[in-house]
């Protein structure tokens, strides 16, 4: 991740935009994924992802460049250790954002998808990012994540680890949805979706969803009947 010093009075403009469209490309994940479109709702959770992180640099009057993607892995596990995050998280989304762009792809993209894990690891993340920031206009404070929690809007409680009153184990332990996706660099793609009882293994964010073994494509996604 590189990073450099930012004026503090651009700093603030940049980092309140970073921080309202972020929860805007939050919301707009959630509502995805909650109706089944796995992909497109962790895509743009990738994006609201990348932009609480910029929020919180410029509140610190510094820049990150480049996307998600292009990041460090020290610089994300810097900033998953500061916050307690899953640093595994970050990297599932680093490979999901490589799928915007495949018409540069230098290597086979290959990951899955388990939505209650996922949608459970991207609300703990947000909350954490949106409280190690703060952002005002003139004496108010700019916090629509609270504003939109304290309307009980839906798309931000539906489904939300945060406001379920459960621990993650309890949380995850439902039939739900998981999708595996495979993209090699001749543009092939490749999906297998199963429902069920999915395992709480959160170390399984970083593995492939689908491999390739002598030309034979295997999903790798594991889960019983619902």
């Amino acid at each position: 991740m590189k990073i450099k010093p930012l004026d503090p009075q651009l700093a603030s403009k940049v980092g309140l935009s970073f921080y309202v469209t972020g929860f805007q490309d939050y919301i707009g994940s959630r509502l995805l994924l909650n109706h089944s479109l796995l992909l497109q709702g962790a895509t743009l959770a990738s994006t609201a992802v990348e932009k609480y992180v910029k929020a919180l640099l410029s509140a610190r009057n510094q820049k990150a460049f480049g996307h998600l993607n292009e990041w460090s892995s020290a610089g994300i596990i810097r900033i998953a250790t500061e916050l307690s995050l899953n640093p595994d998280f970050f990297a599932l989304l680093q490979q999901i954002y490589r799928m915007r762009y495949i018409d540069d792809l230098k290597a086979p993209v290959s990951f899955a998808i388990e939505r209650s894990k996922f949608l459970a690891e991207l609300d703990q993340t947000v909350a954490s990012l949106n409280n190690a920031v703060e952002f005002r206009r003139g004496n108010e404070r700019i916090d629509p994540y609270k504003s939109e929690s304290e309307a009980a809007r839906k798309e931000l409680l539906e489904n939300n680890i945060m406001f379920s009153g459960k621990g993650k184990a309890e949380y995850l332990q439902r039939p739900d949805l998981a999708e595996a996706f495979y993209i090699d660099t001749s543009l092939e793609i490749l999906s297998c979706v199963v429902t069920g009882w999915i395992p709480i293994d959160l170390a399984r964010f970083t593995e492939p969803g689908i491999v390739r073994v002598k030309n034979e494509y295997q999903c790798q996604l594991v889960a019983t009947a619902a």
